[in-house]
């Protein structure tokens, strides 16, 4: 297996890859002008280059996952995930072995962390992540290159659409349609449908002036 990134979520990558599925990463990827010198190993694994990994890690022999999260709302995940599946790689979906999945479909290049549970009747596309504890529930849609965080909860007949990111413990109602592009804050309630590249935050939380924690019983 092959890792594209070195950051943070290659880490995490790595351990669900080593750890949970019991596989062995080969080496990691970098875009050409990302590699120094100096650094041509990560994790005692060689570094290589994009533009000599088909050469050297072919894909009859290695698949690949990306190991970043990625920045536009995910338009340059997308675009590294796109690449490699042109190269002719596989992309493998990664899942924890606590997760439940029981989906009518899904796509390649996802990564699904610890105690995840995708409910029956869901189809999955490409290329999404989703963080702890997270639960799609029946007959959702859930569309490429989503962010889906921690404890996000769908009920069901709910519709992700591409590019969104879900923020920690958002909460969608049964049947909306949460549109492309769309960027939930942590702690939302969604429930009617999104707009594309729409922003949604809850209120905020704030402080209480005049009161200490030992006000209370």
């Amino acid at each position: 297996m092959l890792v594209f990134g070195t950051a943070d979520f290659a880490d995490i990558v790595t351990n669900l890859i080593e750890n949970s599925l019991k596989s062995e990463i080969a080496a990691y990827v970098l875009d050409d002008n990302y590699i120094e010198e100096n650094s041509l190993k990560y994790n005692n694994k060689p570094i290589v280059r994009t533009s000599d990994v088909y050469r050297l890690y072919p894909p009859n022999e290695y698949d690949i996952t990306i190991g970043f999260i990625g920045t536009k709302m995910f338009k340059v995940r997308a675009e590294k995930l796109q690449l490699f599946k042109n190269l002719g790689y596989d992309l493998p979906n990664l899942i924890h072995q606590t997760s439940v999945i029981s989906t009518y479909q899904m796509g390649y290049g996802n990564i699904i962390l610890e105690n995840c549970v995708i409910s029956y009747g869901t189809n999955f596309g490409n290329g999404n992540i989703m963080w702890p504890n997270s639960s799609i529930n029946h007959h959702n849609i859930v569309g490429n290159y989503n962010n889906i965080s921690p404890s996000v909860s769908t009920s069901g007949g709910v519709i992700i659409g591409n590019n969104c990111f879900l923020g920690n413990n958002s909460t969608y109602k049964n049947k909306v349609i949460v549109a492309d592009y769309s960027f939930i804050g942590a702690g939302s309630y969604i429930s009617k449908n999104t707009d594309k590249f729409g922003v949604y935050v809850p209120q905020r939380t704030v402080k209480l002036e005049g009161k200490t924690s030992f006000d209370f019983k």
